[in-house]
């Protein structure tokens, strides 16, 4: 580096120059040492391919927010209402929940045809789902709200059902409601049935005479139809001739 000086300049001038020259050599050189020996012009070369951090109004870097009234950013505060504070943010750039771990891509033989999860928490799924095979200790499946589910049974004796029967068929390990009662009878020439609740509260205003063998037939309008968790059915053959071999009373529930 050098530093041009007027020919007319004093010796002193001159000399406070010189300094001045001196001093940028030993600032140069310092730099130069910091930087592993690189001159300033490739420091500043380096500086200018830095990539500019991306804009909080760049759609390709950015996250979105959880909820409505959540802000997008490099990294969004979920807030404490307005959106789903159960989710973290993913690689996709939004939010996912993280109950749901995926172990691996491979099923047991190798084919990479199966993902696996593990649940450490609860496990609500608001889609269809298709599972192959369940691990766990305990296993809870209830039907869902809306769902029907029938419950019953079959009285059989091969030599003829001679008398009239109750039998405790379920217990109801939730609230629902009795949908229909139905019959069925194989063989006799008559049998009327009903169902009840927890042993005295027909189901059927008239027991229903299966007239026909061989199908199914319907009792019609129900009654005492709302069941709570514990409470008891029982199937009933209140009228019986002809000694049919089997009859089969079914139930059907709808969980509330």
């Amino acid at each position: 580096m050098s530093i041009r000086l007027p020919v007319d300049a004093s010796q002193n001038v001159q000399a406070a120059f010189r300094d001045v020259e001196q001093e940028l050599e030993t600032l140069k050189a310092a730099v130069a040492a910091m930087a592993g020996g690189t001159d300033l012009t490739s420091i500043n070369e380096r500086i200018d391919r830095i990539q500019p951090p991306p804009q909080l109004d760049s759609d390709k870097f950015t996250f979105v927010g959880s909820g409505s009234q959540h802000s997008v950013g490099l990294v969004p505060d979920p807030g404490t209402s307005g959106g789903d504070n159960s989710r973290v943010l993913g690689e996709s750039g939004g939010w996912v929940y993280q109950n749901v771990q995926k172990l691996n891509d491979e099923d047991q033989s190798g084919a990479g045809v199966t993902d696996i999860y593990t649940v450490p928490g609860g496990l609500v799924v608001a889609g269809a789902a298709q599972i192959g095979e369940v691990t766990t200790a305990q296993l809870n499946a209830w039907s869902h709200p809306g769902l029907e589910e029938a419950h019953g049974g079959v009285i059989i004796n091969v030599n003829g059902i001679l008398a009239t029967v109750n039998v405790i068929a379920w217990q109801a390990p939730y609230a629902c409601k009795v949908v229909s009662v139905r019959g069925y009878r194989v063989g006799g020439t008559s049998c009327s049935i009903n169902a009840r609740l927890n042993g005295s509260s027909n189901h059927l205003a008239s027991a229903l005479s299966l007239t026909s063998t061989d199908t199914w037939m319907d009792g019609g309008a129900v009654q005492n139809v709302s069941y709570a968790a514990l409470d008891k059915l029982e199937i009933m053959i209140t009228a019986i001739a002809g000694s049919p071999t089997q009859i089969g009373i079914q139930v059907a529930f709808r969980r509330t």
